[in-house]
Order: C-alpha cells, then structure tokens, then sequence
C-alpha cells in the first residue's frame, strides 16, 4: 500500500505543500469519498514531520448542535504543553471551563474571554513553532466552535499560524447528500486565492482552494492495486469508472461489491450498488413521484436519451417529470436536451431496483423509438425473452455496424450477446469467437481469452478449436512462457489441415522473434509460408512474410528489401490488409534503419490514424510506440514523450503488456524528460520484459535503464545494465547495429566507469558489423565513444579531431550531433582553447534546447557557467600528489592516510586543483593530467 494511500493527488498534495509551507491555509473541496480525509492526513503528517505543531479536529454531522466540540478536540492536542502556563489564570480557567462542557450559554464577556484566551494560545504556541490547525469536514463544524476560530483567523497578526480544512462541495448533492456552500476563487489573486467573502472564515489569510478532481481510469487502476491487491479486467474497470465518476471510495466499494458476486455481470447487466451506497442514493430517490421514476427508468436504460426520444417511447408527461427530477437534484439537461443523471450511481441504483419484468418494457419502448441500430438492437435484446435468431441477427448486424465505426469494444459486446440468443450451438460458437476476435481488436484480451476457452470447452469441430486456440495464443501477448504448450494443443488440433497449421505456424514465428532466436524465426517463417501457399491462406501468407522481414531487418539481411516488396505486391491484392503485422509497418522500420525519419515518420501517421478509426487498441499503441522512437531519434524529444506516453496509457488501460513500451518511455524520459523517471520506467519493463521471456524487449529495457544512469552519473550501475545487452545480443547472432543503437552508450559508460581495457575491447567487437552495413551513424557515434577513452588517456587533442569529423556524419540526428559536440567542448576545454569550447558547448545547447532534450540542455548549461581554468595557477607541491594519487584510483580516505592528512584537507585541495584544472569530476581530472604529463614529456 502506499506510503500516503493518497493515489493519483501527487501533484495536488505537492501544490497544497508548497502553499502551507508560504504561510497560506488550504481548504480542499470534493464530494463525498473524493479522498479529502486521505489528502489531509498526508498533509498534516508531513507538516508534523517538518517541525509543525498540528492540531486536529474531525466534527460530523450528528454533532453538530453540540458547543466548542471542534475547539476541545483541538486543545486536547495541547495536553501538557508548556504554552497553558504562559496564559493568565482567568484565561486558563475560561479554556479549562470549554474543555469541561462548563460554558454557560449566552455569557457574553465569558464567549469574548474564551476567544481572547484561544488567540493567546495559538499565539503562544505559534512563538516557538509553526501552527497547523486542520479542520477535516469542515461543514459539520459546530458554531460556538467556528467563531472562536474565526475569531483567532482575524486577529492571529502575522503569528505563523495556518488552517487546513476539507470541506465537501456542491457535487456532494450527486452522491446524496447535503452541499456544502461552494467556494469562489478570487480571479485577481494567483494560484486559486480565495476572495475574502467566500474564504472560510475559520482560516487566516491568504486562503487558497485545492478542488479534487474526479481519478482517470489509470489512477484508479493504480489505486484499486494499492488498496485491494486487485485489479478488474478492463472492461470491468472501465465500467466501474464511469459508474463511480472517479471517485475512490464509490469506485472501492463497487470493486468489493463485484467480488462479492458468484459470477460477474454480463456486459448489458448492471453493476450491483453496494447497501452502503444505494442507501445513499434511494435517501435521495425517495422524494421522486412514482410516474416521475417511470421516466427516469427510462432515463436510465437509454444511451442517449432526450425529451423527444422519452415521449417517442410513450412517456408524454415526460418534460415535467424531468422538470421534477431536476428541482431535485437527480438529473440535468444539457442545452442540446440531452438528459443525464447528476451521478451515474443514480442511474445504476434506479434501475437496479426496477423489476425485470420493467426494464425489459422499458427497453421494448426504446426498441420502438430510437433510430440508431446498435441501440435498437440493444434495446431489442434486453427486451426479449431467451434465445430468438432473428433477434441474434439483429445484433450482428449491429456489430457489423460499431465495427465500421472503429468501435471493436461495442462490437464485441453486441456478437457476445447474439451468440447468448443464438438457438443453434455452432452457430453460437462461431458468434462467440467472433466476439472474442473483436475484443482482441480493442485490445480486451481478458475478455477475448475467456470467451475462446469457453469455446473450447464444447466445441470438437478443427476449425473451431483451432480458431479458439488463436484467440488465447493471441491473448497471452507476451507471455511467451505460456504459449509452448498453448500451441502444441493447436497444431494437435489441427492435424494435417495446411490452413490452420499454417496460422498456428506463424504465431510461431513471432515467438521465436520476441525469444531473441532469428535463424529458428526464419526456419519457421518458411516453413508457415510453404503451408500458407498451399492453403492458398494470403492474410496468413501476408503476415509471415511479414514476420520473416522483420528477422531479416534486425540480422541486416540484404533480402528484405525483396521480402518487403513481395509482402507490398500481397496487401495490394487483399481487401483489408493489417496495420501493424503489414508491409508499410515494415517500411517505416526499415526507413528508420536508414535514418530516413521523415520517410519513416510518413509510413506511420497514416497506419496510425487507420488503427484509431478502427480502434485497434493494441495495433495503435505499438504503432505509437514506433512513431515515438523515429520522433527520437529525428530529435524531437516533445512529440516521443507525448506518443510514447499515450502508447503507455492505452495499453495500461488495456492490461497489455507494457514491456515494449516502457523500454521507449523509458528513452524518452531518459533525453528529453526526468532520467530517475526513466530508470523508474525502464526497471519495471526489465521487469516485465525478464517474466515473460521477451528478449527484445529485455534488450530494449536494459539499454534504457543503462542510458538513464549514465545520464545520472551512476556509472556502475550503467556499465552492468549495458553489459547485459551485450550477452544478450551476443546470443541473437549479430544483428544490424541500427536495430536499438546501444553501442555507443556502453562504450561511453565503460569509459565513465574508467574500464578502459574493456570499452577498447567493446569498440573492436562493434565495429565490423557497423562497417559492413555501411551504418555511418552507428560508426560516428563509436568515434564520439572512442574520444570519451582518448579524453581519459590525456589525448585530448586527438579527441576533438575525432570529434570533429564524428559531428560532420551526425548532423541529420540531433540528438547525437549535440552529444558530438558536447563532448567536443569538453576535449576543446581540456586544450585550454576557451573560445573554441564555449562555442561548441553553445551550439550543442542550441540542438538541446530545439529538440527539447532537457537534460542535456541542462547538463551543458552547467558546463557553460563552470568557471573556466585559472591558468595562472600551477598545482603547488601538495596538489601535484593529491591529484596524482586520485588519478591513480584512491579515495580520499586513502590520500589522506599517504599524506597524512585530514579527509577535509584533501578535499579543498580538490576543490582547488578541480578550479584549476577547469574539471568537474575525478575522470575528467584523470584526463586533463594524463595530458599534463604527455605534454611535458614531449617537452
């Protein structure tokens, strides 16, 4: 569980932070189990722990007619400070008589002495440390109490003494129960200040409004982990959002209500409304006149409903009904007329409490008024009574329809509940699987897997079963420890059938890729393609053509580029061709092979606007995925985060896996965004990438987590993240260096991490292949890595002539030309031509700034305001031998002991060596001195 179980308010508890901590009270607003108690414990606590005193007080409803109820909870937070004795004695006695309940009522000069005496209080307190009242439900808080604290708010002067207090907002009236006044955010104050007329009166000035807002389905994804250990299938979690409207507790409490249940409900059933809750929302649904609830059913059981469309379905007196529901609070209509329940907990509750006997006329009446298909095929199914084929036709037809529209969630629950009317058992297979192959589209693999199995639970027919098969080998993504035996139980089912044998094959295929096993993926891909040809199976043949392009792309095969065009000629010739697992997919890689980033970039914008039409979930988030690595390495560091971070929510959303995707985040955060983001990202997709058995993505994972602490400066930590891609690549064979780009980034770590040996070893290996692929990216990076090594070894003039002709073959990448040049000033520095490094560290800041790259923007930054080597200064005798002794590799612990100094002797004298020197670091130093020494050998 979390440390504050305040999920998804990160960034609002760090605003109310940072007001507390400028001497502001907060108020936060939110509706009932919106999380208000939860902020406001982590906000107390955390100001308990910077040295605040807090006071505390909770008051609630049934209370609130009871005097000073509020103020004694807060004083009893003062039990036995030393602050009671520095009050007179009438004022002790006047707060000792309010904690007693020994007030008499209506004593005028007794009410002015106890608020006089709580100010002087507070005051005293505050003296010797900041004081934080907090004030949870604020709106229950009992009169006697509220003016004495106003009454210190008004009159506290400049003590430090702040409020910090939860009040429930109008929406409460949604979930049932009373609203408290809204509050106003004053326009000429910054940052939400309350104007004084609508800032709680309990709270000292400035006073500023934090509203809660509603959780997105990630957050609550994160919170249901956090609190409950659980998770829904996505289509359920879904559901639960859009029923609870983002709020934590309803979104709990319908999570436990589910659990509860033998067996989930079916997609057009609703969510049971737990007792705690539908007491809450019938306490409001009871003042509603009975045809006014008639309607309101109606309301309920409609997708869209309208005035116009409630009388089309028979309810004439429907305007006044709705008329009534909203002087109630129960629905709004919009200015298009559409009407809406003010918290979809009420529609949830009205019409689960409807007989079905009524529901099922309910959606008869709608059947005969609404135009829409899917609607009146709904409407038409939850209407009829057990199995009816012309009502199982209905809703096909309907799923052919949201299938046309990009909507494969819709048309997944509308074929699932055809086959549930299908009299005839195959034909309600078939339907069944049909709807699993359309939640596979929307990337609701849970759904789809559980629907397959119950398939193959009763079907006998090969094709059937095999057809089955393929939905859960689909399903399990990438879970490739599951599907060995998955597809030994399919080609058994198969038998010798070429066709399915053939679309078994070529999931084969793709599990020898994602295994890091390319000659046995090629091996496969032919043999699939020979039983594909014989099956005269295209879409199967397209794909594995496919698949075979993409081994022979990451080996550096010179025959993709046949295997591509056949694979082009096939999709022209099929009426639907696949987005992803299709040739113009392929091209884009291969463009971004070549660095040809506006081609690539161009292949893809189209494939992904067709998988959005379609809403192809998993197809659009790894084509977003792609896009985000060409935006990458085009240099445009803004739009990888933005797409690589969508790429992460939909497939979070969606329960893919997210091993692929986070290695790309994961890049993306590590030179465009927070690199502790990105070792973050990258250590869950090593994770992920390690459980299930992904070796490309492992690869990927690791290369990202090594870039993002190089970035850090954590260079041990770098050198064993890139070593490990190293032993994983050794084992694929040799593979074209442009597949991942990672050479360079171990080569640079090694030397950071003063393995020189090793980074020498490492650009020997990387270099052949680089050179037989005419890869002059790849081999200009590598020099930029090899001048890091001669900068270590003191050569530093050597360094920048490498670097120079490195950055002539890098300038179509930014990001690496402003790494080239990065570095360039820092060989340039080492030379001591000032002016030749303060322009190369400008121009790399330059293509920084442009491609949004952060943290090398910042990074160069710090190397254009060090200050530069004084030159006048020679090492005097001592500095000479501390800095021999730290290039040599001591500590300074050790130079101390050999030179028989304290530890803090020797740091200044680095400190002072370091200004001397113009260097940041212990390498750098090595490096400046390695060519001290050379130079006056050479002398």
């Amino acid at each position: 569980m979390s440390a504050t179980g305040a999920v998804g308010r990160e960034e609002l508890l760090a605003r109310a932070w940072k007001q507390l901590r400028d001497d502001h009270s907060v108020v936060v607003t939110g509706p009932a189990g919106a999380g208000k108690s939860t902020v406001l414990d982590a906000l107390a606590r955390r100001a308990a722990d910077a040295g605040d005193r807090v006071l505390r007080c909770a008051p609630v409803e049934a209370e609130t007619g009871l005097p000073f109820l509020a103020l004694i909870d807060l004083l009893a937070g003062l039990d036995g400070d030393p602050a009671w004795a520095q009050l007179t004695p009438s004022w002790q006695a006047s707060l000792a008589a309010v904690r007693h309940g020994a007030v008499p009522p209506g004593d005028q000069a007794q009410q002015l002495v106890i608020r006089l005496a709580a100010r002087q209080l507070c005051r005293v307190v505050a003296r010797r440390r900041p004081l934080l009242l907090v004030i949870d439900d604020l709106q229950w808080l009992d009169p006697a109490s509220e003016q004495v604290l106003a009454f210190i708010a008004r009159r506290v002067g400049d003590a430090p003494v702040r409020a910090l207090v939860s009040q429930r907002s109008a929406s409460a009236a949604a979930a049932g129960t009373v609203a408290a006044a809204p509050l106003t955010a004053d326009p000429d104050r910054p940052d939400g200040a309350l104007a004084s007329p609508h800032a709680p009166p309990v709270c000292p000035p400035p006073v500023h409004q934090l509203s809660l807002p509603p959780l997105s389905l990630a957050v609550l994804r994160e919170l249901l982990i956090d609190q409950l250990g659980v998770v829904p299938p996505p289509a359920t979690l879904r559901r639960i959002h859009a029923t609870s409207a983002g709020n934590p507790l309803f979104a709990l409490e319908l999570v436990r209500a589910l659990a509860r249940l033998p067996q989930p409900p079916a997609p057009e059933e609703p969510l049971p409304v737990p007792d705690r809750l539908r007491g809450l929302m019938r306490e409001r649904l009871t003042a509603v006149p009975a045809a006014t609830q008639q309607t309101l059913l109606l309301v309920a059981a409609a997708a869209r409903p309208t005035g116009a469309l409630l009388r089309l379905a028979g309810r004439r007196h429907a305007s006044a009904h709705l008329a009534t529901a909203a002087e109630l609070g129960i629905v709004e209509v919009s200015h298009g007329g559409v009407v809406r329940f003010t918290h979809p907990l009420l529609a949830a509750t009205v019409y689960g409490d409807a007989p079905p006997t009524r529901r099922k006329q309910a959606h008869a009446q709608l059947a005969a008024a609404v135009t829409d298909p899917i609607e009146r095929a709904r409407h038409r199914a939850r209407a009829a009574h057990g199995p009816d084929e012309a009502v199982a036709r209905s809703l096909i037809r309907a799923a052919q329809v949201a299938r046309r529209r990009g909507a494969p969630a819709v048309a997944a629950e509308l074929a699932q509940a055809a086959a549930d009317r299908t009299p005839q058992p195959a034909r309600a297979g078939d339907r069944i699987l049909r709807a699993a192959a359309d939640a596979l589209a929307a990337g609701l693999c849970d759904q789809a897997r559980h629907l397959a199995e119950s398939v193959l639970a009763n079907a006998t027919a090969p094709r059937q079963r095999v057809a089955a098969w393929l939905v859960v080998l689909d399903a399990t993504s990438q879970a490739l420890p599951h599907a060995e035996p998955l597809l030994a139980q399919a080609l058994a089912d198969a038998g010798d059938r070429p066709r399915l044998q053939a679309q078994i094959r070529v999931r084969a295929v793709t599990k020898a890729l994602m295994e890091g096993e390319l000659p046995r993926a090629l091996a496969e891909a032919d043999r699939c393609a020979q039983l594909a040809e014989t099956a005269q199976d295209q879409d199967t043949l397209l794909r594995v053509l496919c698949m075979r392009a993409v081994a022979e792309l990451s080996m550096g095969r010179a025959e993709v580029a046949a295997t591509i065009g056949r694979a082009q000629q096939l999709a022209g010739e099929l009426p639907h061709p696949p987005t992803y697992h299709g040739p113009r997919h392929l091209l884009a890689r291969s463009y971004l092979h070549q660095d040809r980033f506006e081609e690539a970039r161009a292949e893809l914008t189209p494939l992904i606007a067709q998988a959005e039409a379609a809403g192809q979930v998993e197809d659009l988030a790894a084509l977003l995925r792609n896009l985000a690595e060409v935006e990458l390495r085009a240099g445009r560091c803004r739009p990888a985060l933005a797409a690589a971070h969508r790429s992460l929510q939909l497939v979070e959303d969606a329960d893919l896996s997210t091993g692929p995707v986070l290695s790309v985040a994961a890049l993306a955060e590590a030179v465009g965004g927070d690199p502790d983001r990105a070792r973050a990202l990258a250590e869950r997709g090593v994770a992920l990438a390690s459980a299930d058995g992904d070796q490309f993505s492992l690869s990927r994972n690791l290369h990202a987590l090594g870039l993002a602490t190089l970035m850090t400066g954590e260079t041990s930590t770098a050198v064993a993240a890139l070593r490990r891609v190293a032993q994983i690549e050794a084992r694929m064979g040799e593979l074209d260096p442009t597949l991942f780009r990672w050479h360079a980034d171990h080569v640079e770590a090694l030397v950071a991490d003063q393995e020189l040996t090793e980074a020498a070893a490492a650009l020997a290996t990387f270099r052949p292949p680089a050179s037989r692929l005419r890869r002059r990216s790849v081999l200009a990076a590598l020099a930029r890595a090899e001048a890091w090594s001669l900068l270590a070894q003191g050569d530093a003039a050597h360094a920048a002539g490498q670097l120079r002709l490195a950055a002539a073959e890098l300038t179509g990448m930014p990001l690496e030309y402003g790494r080239t040049l990065y570095a360039l000033g820092v060989a340039e520095r080492r030379r001591r031509r000032r002016t030749a490094a303060r322009t190369a560290f400008r121009d790399a800041l330059a293509i920084f700034e442009q491609a949004g790259a952060a943290p090398w923007a910042q990074r160069t930054r710090a190397e254009l305001a060090a200050p530069e080597p004084t030159g006048g200064g020679e090492l005097t005798t001592i500095e000479h031998r501390i800095a021999e002794l730290v290039t040599a590799g001591a500590t300074n612990q050790q130079v101390a002991s050999a030179l028989s100094v304290s530890v803090k002797t020797v740091e200044a004298h680095l400190t002072r060596i370091y200004r001397k020197r113009g260097v940041r670091s212990r390498a750098e130093l090595a490096g400046a001195f390695a060519t001290e020494q050379r130079i006056k050998g050479f002398s």
